[in-house]
C-alpha cells in the first residue's frame, strides 16, 4: 500500500510539473506572437485609418494561435486548480473582450474609410477581408466575455452540501 502511495505521488508530481510547462509553453507563445506583431506593425501610426484597418486585420488573422496559447495556459490552470489565477485569468478575457467589441466597432468605421480610398477594382477585396475580420473580431469578443464571465467567478465558489454541482467549476473536479 505504501508503494502505491509513493508511485502515485511522484506521477501527481509529474503531471504537475507538466502542467507547469504548460503555463510556460503558452506565455512563451504569447510573447512571441505580441512581439511579431510589433515587429509587422512598426511604424505604429494610430492616427491612421488604412493603418488601424491593416493593424486589425493582421492581428485578428493570428486568432487562432493566439486561442492555442489561451488553452495551454487555461488547461494549466484547471489541471492545477490554481483557482486565483483562473479567477485573474478570467477578469483579463473580459476586459478583452470588451476591448475587443471596441475595436470592432472602430474598425467598422476605418473600413467606410479605406473603401472609399481604394480604386473599385479592390473594394471587393477590401469588403471580403473585413467581412471575415469583423466576423473573427465578434467571434472572439463573445468567447472572451463568455469564458471570462465563467472564470472570473472561480475563487467565489462556495462550496456546500445543498449547492447543485457546478459543471466546469472547481468543485466539478473535487471530490466531495
Amino acid at each position: 500500500m505504501a508503494e502505491h502511495s509513493a508511485a502515485s505521488t511522484m506521477s501527481d508530481r509529474r503531471i504537475q510539473a507538466g502542467l507547469g510547462l504548460l503555463y510556460l509553453l503558452g506565455g512563451l507563445i504569447l510573447a512571441e506572437q505580441v512581439s511579431e506583431l510589433l515587429v509587422t506593425l512598426s511604424p505604429m501610426k494610430p492616427d491612421s485609418a488604412p493603418w488601424r484597418f491593416g493593424a486589425v486585420g493582421v492581428t485578428l488573422g493570428r486568432t487562432s494561435v493566439f486561442l492555442i496559447a489561451d488553452a495551454l495556459i487555461g488547461l494549466a490552470a484547471f489541471g492545477r486548480r490554481d483557482w486565483r489565477f483562473v479567477r485573474v485569468w478570467g477578469i483579463l478575457h473580459l476586459a478583452l473582450g470588451v476591448a475587443l467589441v471596441v475595436v470592432v466597432g472602430g474598425f467598422a468605421l476605418d473600413i467606410l474609410t479605406v473603401r472609399a480610398a481604394v480604386a473599385k477594382t479592390a473594394r471587393d477585396n477590401v469588403a471580403l477581408t473585413s467581412t471575415r475580420a469583423v466576423l473573427v473580431g465578434i467571434s472572439l469578443a463573445i468567447f472572451a466575455l463568455w469564458s471570462g464571465a465563467k472564470m472570473a467567478r472561480f475563487g467565489r465558489i462556495k462550496h456546500s452540501a445543498d449547492a447543485p454541482p457546478v459543471l466546469f467549476g472547481p468543485s466539478a473536479s473535487e471530490p466531495r
